[in-house]
């Protein structure tokens, strides 16, 4: 297969790529083909140039691993989950579920990058009673963020910013930031909280 000149296509709207889930606000796609002609595979060379789209959330992949435990002390499982996100884990959460015979139970579901699923199994599997843990790769979507902190009278309080698609931002306290500040203020965690976010819009709106 031989080709002299490239052929080229402008797409317009939002495009998604690859497994990392970029997403480009608009793209140029250039063909080409090789003056060799291998049998195996066809020598075509195929590139996409274009802009992130700001704001758009990315997409990857993740492992989770799950396990359902009916015999185990809660305070153990408790104490587990904190160890787990301390070992690496993105997220992990308890749900109450029904066994088998109606026993009560309890979900354990953990979120991680998938090179540390196997040393997180292996937590679950000696830190409870669990004789088996389910394990599944999946895709999730999420949002750019970044930490902030803002001046208010109750002190300094962290706030975590998220981009949104479409380029807005949503802020939202850090929770150990405002508990800290509340203990040492007395006030209310909700009047501290909103008072960081508020603080937090005020200086947004004076850099503009």
């Amino acid at each position: 297969m031989r080709c002299s000149r490239p052929s080229s296509r402008i797409g317009r709207g939002r495009l998604p790529f690859g497994s990392s889930g970029w997403a480009l606000a608009s793209a140029r796609a250039i063909r080409s083909a090789g003056t060799r002609d291998p049998k195996e595979l066809p020598n075509v060379l195929r590139v996409l140039i274009g802009e992130a789209d700001a704001g758009a959330p990315s997409r990857r992949r993740v492992a989770v691993l799950e396990t359902a435990l009916d015999d185990e002390n809660p305070q153990v499982i408790a104490a587990l989950v904190p160890q787990l996100l301390a070992a690496g884990a993105l997220d992990a959460m308890m749900v109450p579920t029904v066994m088998k015979k109606g026993r009560p139970g309890v979900w354990l579901t953990v979120i991680a990058e998938a090179h540390d699923a196997d040393d997180l199994a292996a937590r679950l599997l000696t830190g409870t009673s669990s004789l088996g843990v389910r394990l599944r790769f999946d895709e999730r979507y999420e949002l750019e963020r970044r930490i902030e902190q803002v001046e208010t009278r109750f002190g300094p309080i962290a706030l975590k910013i998220a981009t949104l698609p479409g380029g807005g931002e949503r802020a939202v306290p850090e929770f150990e930031s405002v508990r800290s500040a509340a203990e040492r203020s007395g006030r209310p965690l909700r009047e501290i909280a909103e008072t960081a976010v508020l603080a937090w819009r005020t200086q947004v709106g004076e850099s503009r």
